[in-house]
């Protein structure tokens, strides 16, 4: 069977299962549920495919889509947030190569993938580049995934705990029962968004194509990350349709799934100690790291943990808002700490790999 046949039946069930996880409201539903569904086919029927061009441009895409949550304001903000970003993201740095080798030392893991899985970044990002460098990504997407869990299902209630001794012990900080949410932007007539939505394509694809030609590491979604935000920078009016990102995750969840064979499936039970270790290392990137940006710049504790929660950046922003916390600080934070990871870390963690290889 041709690969296009089998790439759009791949494309056909994995879109099933991401329309399922979103409706149970999973944690990154749209991938999740289409990496089980496609899993499930590719094991039954062996019936699937994911030719790496076409992964190379949901990478470019999703590189944009990345790109556009940086604002021209958090450029300016970075004057007086430069500190804490620097500190954030070599904090994470030092900790996840400490956390990669750590499971990678005692577990059966290879090196590579040991050391994307313990990665602080998005998970469909960290899956996709993986994939790339030599990782097994359905090993790193299952770690990240276990990450994302233990910190939007743990963190939160501990943080609002926190949080709520410090109000009882100062006794004169009252949290609101409402929130204040950011006004919409107005949407705009297809008309007005059609060039935008091109406009902005053609420039991910331009920039990604050019970092992959370069054979930069990760360059595809590198490439589109940084020629979007030059183009955001200077233009202004950079855009993609709302539902791309769900797109780009279930063509991400389709991949991954098509990577996961009956071999595979049978070594699984050895992800149960990295999974056990990178529970661990959810609290310590939250509490260490967030001690350490406090110490060193004065910000607030609980603005600190939570800016260095490794959950998604919508998620954070949200609970910092619920708390009473700052949440601009927060998405500046969470914004740097994706796209640094996305940046540098494919590159020192091949230079690390290098060391045991």
């Amino acid at each position: 069977m041709h690969w296009s046949v089998l790439l759009l039946i791949t494309i056909a069930v994995g879109s099933v299962g991401a329309f399922t996880g979103l409706k149970l409201r999973m944690p990154a539903g749209a991938m999740v549920g289409a990496m089980v569904t496609v899993i499930i086919f590719n094991l039954l029927t062996g019936l699937t495919a994911f030719p790496r061009d076409v992964r190379v441009v949901v990478q470019m895409f999703s590189g944009a889509v990345i790109a556009l949550r940086v604002a021209k304001e958090d450029i300016l903000h970075l004057k007086v947030m430069g500190l804490p970003v620097i500190v954030l993201l070599t904090s994470m740095m030092i900790l996840s190569v400490v956390l990669g080798l750590t499971i990678y030392s005692v577990s059966e893991l290879d090196v590579t993938t040991a050391l994307f899985a313990s990665t602080p970044g998005g998970m469909t990002d960290m899956a996709m580049i993986a994939g790339d460098l030599g990782a097994n990504p359905s090993y790193v997407v299952i770690l990240q995934l276990c990450r994302q869990i233990f910190t939007l299902s743990l963190l939160p209630p501990i943080f609002a705990r926190i949080l709520k001794k410090k109000q009882a012990k100062e006794q004169t900080l009252e949290v609101g029962s409402s929130t204040v949410k950011a006004a919409k932007a107005p949407k705009l007539p297809l008309k007005q968004a059609a060039p935008r939505w091109i406009i902005t394509s053609l420039a991910a694809v331009a920039g990604g194509f050019l970092f992959n030609y370069l054979d930069i590491p990760a360059g595809a979604i590198l490439g589109g990350m940084v020629a979007t935000v030059a183009l955001n920078m200077t233009w202004g009016k950079c855009a993609m349709p709302s539902k791309t990102r769900r797109v780009l995750q279930t063509l991400s969840g389709c991949y991954i799934g098509t990577t996961l064979t009956m071999e595979y499936v049978y070594t699984l039970p050895q992800l149960i100690v990295p999974v056990c270790i990178m529970a661990v290392c959810v609290f310590i990137w939250c509490f260490g790291v967030g001690f350490v940006i406090h110490k060193i710049t004065k910000l607030d504790f609980e603005t600190c943990m939570v800016a260095c929660a490794p959950g998604g950046i919508q998620d954070m922003c949200l609970l910092a808002d619920e708390l009473g916390l700052d949440a601009s600080k927060v998405a500046l934070m969470q914004t740097c700490r994706i796209a640094g990871t996305i940046a540098f870390f494919p590159t020192m963690l091949l230079f690390v790999r290098g060391f045991f290889l």
